[in-house]
């Protein structure tokens, strides 16, 4: 599955829309996010995505956050802000981060982020400049749940 979805990011990054990158057509928005829906055309197995204010660069799925920053000169590393807590340490961006221009929130990381309210994201880029992202998360609750649910599972 993990490979899946970063080949999909990869595509994606890329090439900077849905249908290239296989996500699907949209079947609902939740706050700020568009929750895209996809069949494998081979398995039949139906996957969802959700983007934030139609970024496609800002994703989401039951596994990970991917922030895109193919265009913006690559990722070097990345800093986290949770809700009005202190910034976390800079995190060096893994050899699949930077072939693929994002960085992806996984694990322990992730589930840390789902109890935020706000996430900022901060990543210094192979051009040595600073990208900022200031997610709204009020409603992430509802976009996993609708992620995990029957449309996004059938």
């Amino acid at each position: 599955m993990k490979f899946i979805s970063i080949f999909t990011m990869a595509l994606l990054f890329c090439f900077g829309g849905a249908a290239a990158a296989g996500l699907g057509e949209p079947v609902q928005i939740i706050g700020p996010w568009h929750v895209l829906k996809d069949k494998d055309p081979m398995t039949d197995a139906v996957n969802c995505t959700a983007i934030y204010q139609g970024n496609f660069q800002v994703q989401i799925s039951l596994q990970y956050l991917a922030i895109g920053l193919r265009g913006r000169g690559g990722i070097s590393g990345y800093t986290l802000r949770l809700d009005d807590r202190p910034a976390g340490d800079m995190k060096l961006a893994s050899n699949i981060e930077k072939r693929v221009g994002a960085a992806l929130i996984e694990g322990d990381d992730f589930a840390a982020l789902l109890q935020a309210k706000r996430v900022r994201f901060q990543a210094l880029t192979a051009l040595s400049t600073l990208v900022n992202e200031d997610l709204d998360f009020r409603q992430i609750e509802s976009v996993i749940a609708f992620l995990g649910g029957p449309i996004c599972t059938a």
